[in-house]
């Protein structure tokens, strides 16, 4: 006789459309984070980039963004030059790099002009 009740339903469930909600994705990849830069996961956030369809890449990337914002995250990767100097290669390795100012038609120097007190502010990284 099969089992009714839990677990008799696995064939009727099926996975959330998309690569998953904000505040569970972003603790996911803080978790992915910090497995990579403490190196249990070396990789770990570089084949979660990789592996994501490129339709929903920058979703993912601007996730990151968002976990590396917590700032127990912050203050655990900072607490160790290593750990730093990881987490920064890791950033590096993951995000697209910029393209040559012949394809932003001099929008570098637009933006700089509007957004300047980004940098003035001591911020580290601008997004």
């Amino acid at each position: 006789m099969p089992q009714q009740g839990s677990f008799d339903d696995a064939e009727e469930l099926t996975a959330p459309p998309g690569i998953g909600n904000g505040p569970e994705l972003i603790a996911t990849l803080h978790s992915l984070m910090r497995a990579d830069v403490s190196g249990i996961r070396f990789g770990a956030i570089k084949s979660t980039i990789q592996g994501t369809a490129a339709h929903q890449r920058m979703q993912m990337l601007l996730s990151l963004a968002d976990a590396l914002r917590d700032e127990r995250l912050q203050q655990w990767i900072d607490a160790d030059a290593k750990r730093h100097v990881r987490a920064v290669a890791i950033v590096r390795e993951v995000c697209p790099s910029d393209p040559p100012a012949s394809e932003h038609g001099g929008s570098e120097r637009e933006g700089g002009r509007v957004f300047s007190g980004w940098f003035a502010s001591g911020s580290a990284l601008g997004v």
